[in-house]
């Protein structure tokens, strides 16, 4: 479920462990980082330069949003 409070907790905590690596970002606001899932699958989160978000992950697909994309939010400024 998309912007739950356990997607923020989770987002949170994928965030303070180190499962989040940015692998490119620009000024344009582009970003496209890893995030390490708790299965231990790597999901690629990708931020457009207008601001659309997606992951690769199979909650993302169907829901739209995830703890993944979510984490990624708290290290970008939008």
């Amino acid at each position: 479920m998309t912007g739950t409070a356990t997607e923020a907790g989770k987002a949170a905590r994928l965030l303070a462990t180190g499962m989040v690596t940015v692998r490119t970002a620009d000024l344009d606001g582009r970003i496209t980082a890893d995030v390490i899932g708790d299965s231990g699958a790597t999901w690629t989160v990708h931020r457009t330069a207008g601001g659309a978000w997606a992951c690769t992950c199979p909650s993302a697909w169907y829901t739209g949003g995830c703890s993944h994309i979510a984490a990624c939010k708290l290290i970008s400024a939008g």
